[in-house]
């Protein structure tokens, strides 16, 4: 849909550095996206209370640590 109202073949097109350089990244960052939806899932089972709460809530913040690193920006 995007590409359709950009007129664009593929995302970024028009910016073909940038495009080469997010898919060079996305198969490191994109592993982390999976793991971090993992622990998301896990995370909304426990109570703050729970012994592994904040093991697993370290490992989440961690995950976006590392995609932010990944796509080079934390915001």
């Amino acid at each position: 849909m995007i590409c359709m109202v950009l007129d664009q073949e593929r995302l970024l097109d028009r910016t073909p550095v940038m495009q080469r350089s997010i898919e060079r990244r996305n198969p490191y960052v994109d592993p982390l996206n999976f793991i971090q939806v993992a622990l998301l899932k896990q995370l909304r089972t426990l109570t703050p209370d729970a012994p592994e709460y904040s093991d697993v809530l370290r490992e989440v913040l961690a995950t976006i640590n590392g995609v932010a690193a990944g796509m080079k920006t934390t915001g």
